[in-house]
């Protein structure tokens, strides 16, 4: 499947894209309401074809056989039907447009005003300005981190490998639980003061339910980070150590 924002290929089963961050539509199913995979042609919980029908063509009218004139003689031949006298119309007048002319301040105040906006949005929407404003020092994480973090069925061990010099909704590294044989690339999302939320793109050799809805770091001096993990599971914390 692809994602409609940036058009690369991304996972069936994702929510958002690991690229550009688009949260990902999927069609629905018209007769139960079910999510279906974008290349789904059979709705896999109710049956119902998600192909759409196309309406039979109509089938041409037949044509009539034309019709001899068959010429008797000693008939009396036909009248010549009247000609119409042809009136000449006059030629209709174009209507003409009134336009009404702008005063000449207002094409520059438009566009003085346009490139200050674009000039706002850049610094707004920049990862610099972003890490500025909310205090987004990736470099903190950077690196590998490993512990033991725990919830309701007991304890695991894992690890975070984290890149530097990353930006919001890029892929930034990769989460491993080696005893399960389970890891995943993660993005970027969002930084709330200091803590620093991601997200789970693509999952390799885990379970369907092990998909996390929010996986936060916080770190805690120069050498710990504070983990928890949120999804079908249940709820998951620990502490990491910096390797």
């Amino acid at each position: 499947m692809k994602c409609a924002n940036c058009g690369k290929e991304v996972p069936d089963s994702a929510k958002v894209c690991g690229y550009c961050g688009h949260k990902i539509e999927k069609p629905l199913c018209p007769n139960c309401g079910k999510e279906m995979t974008a290349t789904a042609k059979v709705c896999g919980y109710c049956g119902t074809s998600l192909v759409k029908k196309t309406a039979a063509a109509k089938p041409a009218p037949a044509k009539k056989a034309p019709v001899k004139k068959v010429k008797v003689k000693g008939a009396s031949p036909k009248p010549a039907p009247a000609k119409k006298a042809r009136v000449k119309k006059a030629p209709a007048k174009a209507a003409v447009a009134k336009t009404t002319k702008l005063p000449k301040w207002v094409l520059p105040v438009g566009l003085a005003a346009a490139a200050l906006a674009a000039v706002i949005l850049f610094f707004v929407l920049s990862p610099g300005s972003q890490q500025e404003s909310g205090g987004n020092d990736f470099s903190k994480l950077a690196g590998t981190w490993s512990g033991e973090a725990g919830d309701s069925d007991g304890s695991f061990n894992i690890t975070f490998k984290l890149k530097d010099g990353c930006s919001l909704y890029m892929v930034c590294g990769t989460f491993s639980i080696p005893q399960w044989g389970c890891s995943s690339d993660i993005s970027f999302i969002s930084v709330d003061g200091d803590k620093y939320e991601f997200r789970v793109t693509t999952l390799y050799g885990c379970e369907d339910d092990a998909k996390a809805y929010e996986e936060w770091l916080r770190p805690v001096g120069s050498s710990k980070l504070e983990y928890y993990s949120r999804g079908n599971y249940g709820e998951s914390q620990g502490t990491l150590t910096k390797q």
